[in-house]
């Protein structure tokens, strides 16, 4: 997981398009021999440990789990995985001042916070390969 999020940030660092559509996410998805749901959800993971540790930026995170919620919504008709939406509203909530209140820092009151309790609940998490075929 590490090695595509690796991409990832490389890809926004070069003001690519992070993900050019599902033939992204289908190699990720068959390199990683995750489900999609699998994936996601590992995939928010790591990006929560970086961010949490300092080695990603919010502006980074944010778009990335920002794309994954739009594409989803936008070309499934199902819930997000549990781990990735609530990576999503942690930052999320960072994005906007809270009752207009613009002397409070969103990110450091909302998603750094969140994104602890996330990495507190994952290692009950488990992203199991999905069968082999």
């Amino acid at each position: 997981m590490s090695e595509v999020l690796t991409e990832l940030v490389s890809r926004d660092a070069r003001g690519e398009e992070i993900i050019t559509g599902t033939e992204d996410i289908e190699r990720w998805t068959a390199w990683t021999r995750l489900d999609y749901d699998a994936f996601l959800d590992g995939l928010a993971m790591e990006l929560a440990t970086r961010y949490d540790k300092g080695r990603l930026p919010f502006g980074t995170c944010d778009e990335i789990v920002n794309w994954f919620y739009a594409h989803h919504t936008a070309t499934l008709d199902t819930a997000l995985p549990e781990v990735i939406l609530d990576v999503f509203g942690a930052f999320d909530e960072g994005e906007y001042y809270h009752g207009g209140d613009a002397s409070e820092d969103p990110e450091k009151a909302y998603t750094r916070p969140m994104i602890k309790e996330v990495l507190a609940r994952g290692d009950t998490r488990k992203f199991s390969s999905a069968p082999e075929q």
